[in-house]
Order: C-alpha cells, then sequence, then structure tokens
C-alpha cells in the first residue's frame, strides 16, 4: 500500500471528512444534513447551505494551537494584531496572551529611556523597534524633576517629585490596564 492509504476504507473516508471540515479559509464542509458545517457555530454565507465558522480565532487551527502561536508573537506586534478584528482585540486587551506567555516560558527584554520632558521610549531589540509610550499625565514639576525607574514584567514604574507630593506613575504595557496609573502617594500611604 501506498503512503496515503491507511488499508481501512472506512478510515481513509473519515479522515478525508476530518481534512475537509477545517480548510484554511475557515469553512466547515463536513455534514450531517448536508446544509454545511454540521455544528451551530457558523455564519451562512448564502451559497448553497455553506456556512463560514467564526468561532475559530485563526480559521484552520483549533484555537489551543492558534493561541500557541500568538504567544510567541512579539508584545511589541500586540498592537497589530489588535487591530486585526475584535476578537484580536479583545484577546489582547484580556491580557491571557500576555499570562500564556509566562506560562511558556517567553521572556522579551526591554530597554525604557526618557531624554527629555516629551516623554518615554521603549526599545525592543529583539524586533529592533522603537516605539514611543503616550506622555505621562503628570504635572509639570514630575515632568523635569528628577526621576528613577523600574521595568518590572509588563510594567515601567516612574518614581519622582510632583508639586505636592512624591507620585509613583506606572505605565503597563498589556491588558486592558495599557496606558499610564498613578500610584496611591507615599507620603498618604499608612505604612510610613
Amino acid at each position: 500500500m501506498g503512503p496515503h492509504h491507511s488499508g481501512d476504507s472506512s478510515s481513509h473516508h473519515h479522515n478525508q471528512s476530518m481534512l475537509r471540515r477545517r480548510t484554511l479559509d475557515g469553512d466547515d464542509e463536513n455534514s450531517d444534513d448536508g446544509g454545511g458545517n454540521g455544528g451551530s457555530n457558523g455564519v451562512s454565507d448564502g451559497r448553497q447551505g455553506k456556512r463560514w465558522s467564526s468561532s475559530l480565532l485563526i480559521p484552520g487551527l483549533p484555537d489551543d494551537i492558534a493561541l500557541s502561536c500568538l504567544a510567541l508573537a512579539r508584545r511589541s506586534d500586540h498592537g497589530s494584531l489588535a487591530c486585526l478584528n475584535a476578537r484580536f482585540r479583545s484577546l489582547i486587551d484580556s491580557g491571557y496572551l500576555y499570562g500564556l506567555r509566562r506560562r511558556m516560558g517567553v521572556a522579551e527584554h526591554w530597554v525604557y529611556l526618557v531624554c527629555d520632558p516629551r516623554g518615554w521610549e521603549a526599545f525592543d531589540p529583539g524586533a529592533n523597534r522603537w516605539m514611543r509610550l503616550p506622555r505621562i499625565p503628570c504635572d509639570e514639576c514630575f515632568n523635569h524633576a528628577d526621576k528613577e525607574s523600574l521595568a518590572v514584567g509588563p510594567h515601567l514604574l516612574v518614581f519622582g517629585r510632583e508639586l505636592r507630593d512624591f507620585a509613583v506613575w506606572t505605565y503597563c504595557s498589556v491588558g486592558l490596564g495599557r496606558g499610564w496609573s498613578r500610584n496611591i502617594s507615599a507620603s498618604s500611604s499608612p505604612y510610613r
């Protein structure tokens, strides 16, 4: 027997049926009722009962494999991935992909720099890409004062002095919390 024959005719037909079920363009041709997808998740395209799967993250790949592939994408590409469609945006915004990257042991090292009051820049050496971070929504005193910084995971913490108090600003690069947020003031902390 050749390499494409299993020797069992019913097994061969079942395998062909499974291959037809998920094609690269996402249509599901395997059907028990002749109507299209044989399942309930899909959107009809109006052509002879064919249905297009809307449940797969990447058509043709099971979601667990698609997620593993997406977890290998550089963090600096997540913004571009989020622009592809609402499902990708939801995935990026959820922070799930970052957690999966951590569980898979995917690590990236970024360099954060601030050269003037206009703001911070991040450098992804793996992609050789510079990214400008949004401006910190702080007062002018903080902008011009001396600062210390620390990067931990997807967070950049910037310590400095505002007009009335010491301040800590945190930039988060993943999930819905992307952007700057002001931490509680050190002087108002009950633990000082």
